[in-house]
């Protein structure tokens, strides 16, 4: 097997590690707004504080990831925030392509708790079946769709760009693992309308959600 080249690597890694501090932020944020004991929502306060620290400081430095993978370092800890319990709502239903179980699991919880309906896709091939299948049936397009840009068998990018081609106008955001600005800029050539960065909070989704989605009134 041919060997995997250092800047392969630290891209594969990099998505590895903001996609699993996704679903630490998102299941601790989650849990967080369900009726539990005081003590355990410390805990969980707790274990929010410390990835939203680790996410910050690996977004502000881009050589961090390899430091981590070389050496353990310490981080010091950001002043606690709440989470709010305050979720605004939404009318709508929303594609979901994205081949982590689990981050798939915090995506359509958080989605289901501002009303919305969710369909999942475990690749950018099965979410462009879906979608065939709902244009051919003459059902209503998806209001919107999330589409994660590494996947197997087909990724975010070519799946974005079949859609499209389609004639389907739901807008597309990516949900990605790279902050970088060309990065960006070359899903946006591929027809998706912004980007969601792993890992991300309840607050950011809800931003991106208020863009294309109607918000109802409470």
């Amino acid at each position: 097997m041919e060997k995997e080249s250092e800047s392969t690597f630290f891209i594969r890694i990099n998505h590895d590690f903001r996609s699993q501090l996704n679903n630490i932020i998102g299941f601790s944020e989650l849990a967080q707004l369900d009726e539990i004991p005081q003590k355990t929502r410390e805990y969980l306060k707790n274990i929010f504080k410390s990835a939203e620290s680790l996410s910050e400081t690996i977004n502000s430095n881009r050589e961090i990831l390899p430091e981590l993978i070389n050496a353990s370092k310490n981080y010091s800890d950001l002043p606690s925030k709440q989470i709010s319990q305050d979720t605004p709502k939404f009318n709508g239903e929303i594609l979901i392509c994205e081949d982590s179980q689990m981050n798939r699991m915090v995506i359509c919880e958080y989605l289901s708790r501002v009303g919305l309906n969710v369909t999942e896709a475990e690749n950018g091939k099965e979410g462009i079946d879906i979608v065939k299948k709902r244009l051919h049936e003459g059902q209503k397009p998806f209001d919107l769709i999330f589409m994660d840009i590494y996947m197997p068998i087909t990724d975010g990018m070519e799946a974005a760009s079949q859609i499209i081609a389609m004639g389907v106008k739901t807008p597309i955001v990516a949900i990605t693992t790279s902050s970088s600005f060309s990065d960006s800029e070359q899903y946006k050539k591929h027809g998706m309308v912004s980007v969601l960065s792993k890992p991300f909070k309840s607050q950011e989704l809800w931003e991106c959600l208020k863009i294309y989605l109607p918000e109802l009134s409470t």
